[in-house]
C-alpha cells in the first residue's frame, strides 16, 4: 500500500511539473486585439451565425475577453449554447440548454437585429467612468433580457466592471437599454 501511495504521488509530482501539452487546435491563431476596442465581437457572432447554418433567435449574448457565448434558438422550441474562445475562428456547440421557468420560451427570445454591436466600445468607456472604480476595466458585456422586466421591454445591456481580486475586489454592473441610453448602476 505504501508503495503504491508513493507511486502516486510521484506520478502526480511528474504530470504537474512536466504537463502534457495540450494540442493546438487547426484553427488556433494568437489574438491581439482589445475585445471592447475592435471588430471582435462582430467576427465572433458572424463565427457563431455560420456554425448554426440557419435563421435563429437570441436569448444571450456574451462577450467576455476569453470567451464569446451565445444561447439561440432556431425552432422557438429550444436553446443551444454555441461558445467561441479566443484565437479560434470556429465554435465549440451546439451543446443543448436546460431550460426553467413557466413563460413561455418566446418571451425570452430576440431578434438578431436588436443587438447594435457598434455600441460596445461606446457602452464599455461610459461604463468604466459611471462605475467609478479606480483602475476598473470592463471585463465582459452582455446582451438579454433583464430576469425582472416589464411587458414590451426590450433586451439590455449589461457592462461588467471590476478591479482587483479578493479579498480587494470592487465590481458594478452598469446597464443600458438596446440603444445604449444609460439605466442603472449596481
Amino acid at each position: 500500500m505504501e508503495r503504491t501511495l508513493e507511486t502516486l504521488a510521484r506520478v502526480q509530482r511528474e504530470q504537474w511539473l512536466n504537463p502534457t501539452p495540450k494540442p493546438t487546435p487547426a484553427d488556433a491563431f494568437e489574438e491581439t486585439r482589445d475585445l471592447f476596442t475592435s471588430e471582435r465581437p462582430r467576427e465572433a457572432l458572424d463565427a457563431i451565425r455560420q456554425a448554426v447554418g440557419r435563421d435563429f433567435k437570441l436569448m444571450e449574448l456574451r462577450f467576455s475577453d476569453e470567451l464569446t457565448k451565445a444561447l439561440v434558438s432556431t425552432d422557438g422550441q429550444g436553446v443551444q449554447q454555441f461558445l467561441l474562445a479566443r484565437g479560434r475562428r470556429q465554435p465549440d456547440g451546439p451543446a443543448p440548454v436546460n431550460l426553467i421557468g413557466d413563460n413561455p420560451l418566446a418571451d425570452s427570445l430576440y431578434e438578431q437585429k436588436e443587438v447594435d454591436l457598434g455600441l460596445i466600445p461606446k457602452l464599455a468607456q461610459d461604463a468604466v467612468e459611471r462605475a467609478g472604480i479606480e483602475g476598473g476595466r470592463v471585463t465582459s458585456v452582455s446582451f438579454a433580457y433583464q430576469v425582472v422586466r416589464y411587458k414590451g421591454e426590450s433586451p439590455v445591456w449589461t457592462v461588467f466592471v471590476e478591479r482587483g481580486t479578493p479579498p480587494d475586489w470592487e465590481h458594478k454592473f452598469v446597464t443600458y437599454d438596446a440603444k445604449g441610453k444609460f439605466k442603472n448602476l449596481f
